[in-house]
C-alpha cells in the first residue's frame, strides 16, 4: 500500500493480535478444521570477514507472530532448508507438506525439529515480499499455516487454498515494510 506505513511495535501487534487471526478465520470458513498459522521472518544472511578470509552467515527463518495458542517450543525452533517453510524459501514459490504421502521431506531435520513437530500431519507455506518487491525475486520471511489433520481433509495441496495463503502473505508482507 503506497504511502502507508505502520510503526515496528505496532505492526508487531496488528500482526500477531488480529490479522494471524482473522486470516486463520477466514480460512476455517473455506476448509473447516482446527490450524495454526504462523509467520517466519528471515534473518538475513551477513558478511563475516577474519582477515583475508570472508564468510556469509547462512539465512535462518524463526517464528516472529503466531496465532494465540502456539506451542511455545516451536516457536524457539529455527528453521533453515528443511521444513515447509525452508522449502519455501529455497523454492521461492508455494509449497505443502504431507506428513502420510511424503514422509521424506523431513530428511535434514534436526531430531529436536521432528520431535517437537510430530504433531502436526500438513503444512502450506508461502513467501512473504515486500510490497515494493514486484517481482517477487526476495521473501522476506514465510507464512505458514499447519494442522494435525492430512492434506486430504485440510485441503493445503489445492491450488485455490494456495491463493488464499498468498493473499494472506501479501497481506502480511504490507505490514512488515
Amino acid at each position: 500500500m503506497p504511502g502507508f506505513r505502520v510503526r515496528a511495535k505496532t505492526a508487531e501487534v496488528l500482526i500477531s493480535t488480529f490479522l494471524l487471526d482473522a486470516l486463520l478465520k477466514a480460512y476455517k470458513i473455506k476448509q473447516p478444521g482446527r490450524y495454526n498459522l504462523r509467520a517466519c521472518v528471515l534473518k538475513r544472511s551477513r558478511k563475516l570477514r577474519i582477515g583475508k578470509w570472508r564468510f556469509r552467515m547462512v539465512n535462518n527463518l524463526k517464528i516472529r507472530y503466531s496465532t494465540p495458542g502456539y506451542p511455545a517450543a516451536e516457536k524457539e525452533l529455527v528453521y533453515k532448508d528443511f521444513g515447509a517453510s525452508g522449502n519455501a524459501l529455497i523454492e521461492n514459490d508455494v509449497v505443502y507438506y504431507d506428513k502420510k504421502t511424503a514422509p521424506t521431506s523431513i530428511t535434514g531435520m534436526p531430531a529436536t525439529h521432528i520431535e517437537i513437530t510430530k504433531h502436526i500431519n500438513s503444512v502450506l507455506s508461502a513467501p512473504i515480499y515486500r510490497p515494493n518487491d514486484t517481482g517477487l525475486e526476495n521473501p522476506i520471511g514465510i507464512l505458514s499455516i499447519d494442522s494435525k489433520m492430512s492434506v486430504e481433509k485440510t485441503g493445503f495441496d489445492k491450488p485455490t487454498n494456495y491463493d488464499i495463503v498468498t493473499s494472506m502473505a501479501t497481506l502480511i508482507g504490507s505490514f512488515m515494510v
